[in-house]
């Protein structure tokens, strides 16, 4: 299963809305704020990461130059090459250029 980045925050205040009960005598309401409280702490207790959104780009070959020339669509920057040979990620902006899709010739 791969990484999803998710709002602890929003977790935290839905699990708030839904606590069970903690004072009563009951075993069965015992049982349940017990298994409320784990599953909050787990989510308080998770890793965190800093996710970044990723910025989308693509190679625009630049037919107004001679030769091999592109520019990313995302800010400008060239790049000089053969189409199978241009980098995956913009060097200025970072932008991902993955995919045959993503490049326009």
């Amino acid at each position: 299963m791969s990484d999803r980045y998710i709002s602890v925050k929003f977790l935290e205040e839905v699990m708030q809305r839904h606590k069970p009960l903690s004072g009563s005598d009951s075993t069965k309401e015992r049982y349940a704020f017990m298994e409320w409280l784990g599953i909050y702490n787990a989510i308080k207790d998770a890793p965190t990461v800093e996710a970044v959104p990723v910025r989308k780009g693509k190679w625009i070959r630049d037919y107004k130059s001679l030769g091999m020339v592109w520019n990313c669509s995302k800010c400008g920057s060239r790049e000089f090459g053969h189409a199978e040979y241009l980098s995956k990620f913009c060097d200025n902006c970072g932008a991902d250029m993955r995919g045959e899709a993503e490049r326009s010739e």
